[in-house]
């Protein structure tokens, strides 16, 4: 983020003072430059960035990410469906403002009324609906995975605060283990894809009234002032396309029980991905696993069938945005690097590898630097090193 101590400090120290040139590298970006690095990777990659917070291109709260880069370069490919989040880190703190976040959501959606759900008693909610509607510009669009591992946590009954990073995701891995173990053929949570132009998703924050975060007017003002480089973006501008739908998107819960992993999803028609975005419909998810928990179902049951359901939708996103006529550098599929501090979750990467190896994908993860934020500068290094090589 420009507002943080780092970013104050290239600013100030090396480029004012010292005359250093200085280059944003985006943060999800740079976590999967680090797998890159450590691999020997330079050509076209698929990448699954999922983390808690991490300061996106457009000034909102990145996390869940499909990125495609090559290079030095990037574009934001897919992402779970933003949802608006308190500006302040009390979200990060109290799940139950998470699962308010995506439970207003639902409801907005019109998922509570489909799946025949009345307003959820949870403590807050209808304050948290006031609040959003009468301050928008409190809060912030968010696609963090981690936020969405608080959430699940919180209306499982698992974990309400984190008292220390990442504390109610660590339980709710805990739960799912448990939960393999005792069911491993639970029904996953169906997460459903959709298409969503630029134009679209403009036009919803625009409805949704919440304004642009002046973090991201103060960083172009930044870069304008001190002329810094842009961070990078292959996506081109181009016409809107209408919206349009994954193939399929709601499957039954008995069909996902029934379905052998190892099928690759069958995809329809794919609109040109210069265009917008894949969105995971995480509100919709999540109201699926808030409905079979109130109908009994047990919570470790349901925290595998979260985890289960999130390895699932990653491959076909992959899929969706992988074209065809790519190959990796064996001729194969294209690679898909995995990295950002979520894949500390033994049983999330396990899962995520189970179900990209069955489609066809060659996968490759941080092995000698942290997944998390520890690998961050490795990634950087290693952007400004092939930029160099490519003049």
């Amino acid at each position: 983020s420009p507002r943080q101590h780092g970013s104050g400090f290239a600013r100030t120290a090396l480029q004012a003072e010292h005359r250093a040139g200085v280059e944003f590298i985006q943060h999800h970006h740079a976590h999967i430059l680090s797998v890159m690095a450590e691999h020997g990777l330079t050509g076209k990659t698929l990448g699954l960035a999922y983390d808690g917070t991490g300061f996106g291109e457009d000034g909102s709260i990145w996390g869940g990410e499909l990125l495609i880069c090559e290079g030095y370069r990037m574009k934001r490919a897919g992402c779970l469906m933003p949802v608006p989040m308190p500006k302040n880190d009390a979200a990060a703190r109290d799940g139950r403002l998470c699962a308010l976040a995506y439970l207003q959501e639902a409801e907005r959606g019109g998922y509570m009324e489909e799946s025949g759900q009345e307003l959820p008693h949870l403590p807050g909610y209808a304050l948290y609906r006031e609040a959003l509607e009468k301050a928008p510009d409190r809060f912030i669009p968010c696609s963090s995975m981690g936020r969405l591992f608080d959430a699940a946590a919180y209306l499982l009954g698992i974990s309400s605060e984190n008292t220390f990073e990442g504390e109610s995701a660590m339980a709710l891995q805990y739960a799912a283990e448990k939960g393999e173990r005792c069911d491993a053929e639970v029904a996953a949570i169906d997460f459903p894809v959709e298409w969503i132009s630029d134009a679209e998703l403009h036009e919803t924050a625009e409805s949704r009234r919440i304004q642009e975060p002046h973090e991201a007017v103060e960083r172009r003002n930044i870069q304008k002032s001190c002329g810094l480089t842009e961070w990078s973006n292959m996506q081109e501008p181009c016409e809107p396309v209408e919206r349009k739908s994954m193939q399929e998107p709601c499957e039954s819960a008995e069909r996902r029980k029934n379905q052998n992993p190892s099928e690759p999803s069958e995809l329809k028609s794919v609109p040109d991905k210069r265009e917008g975005l894949w969105l995971v419909n995480t509100p919709r998810g999540l109201m699926e696993l808030y409905q079979r928990s109130r109908m009994g179902e047990s919570p470790e049951a349901l925290a595998y069938a979260f985890h289960l359901g999130l390895a699932r939708v990653s491959r076909v996103l992959c899929e969706l945005a992988a074209d065809p006529e790519d190959k990796g550098k064996d001729g194969g599929t294209l690679p898909v690097a995995l990295s950002g501090g979520c894949m500390n979750n033994r049983l999330l990467l396990k899962l995520l590898l189970r179900e990209l190896n069955a489609a066809g994908f060659t996968c490759y993860i941080n092995e000698k630097v942290p997944c998390g934020d520890g690998g961050l500068a490795l990634g950087q290094l290693w952007r400004r090193a092939i930029r160099g090589d490519e003049g």
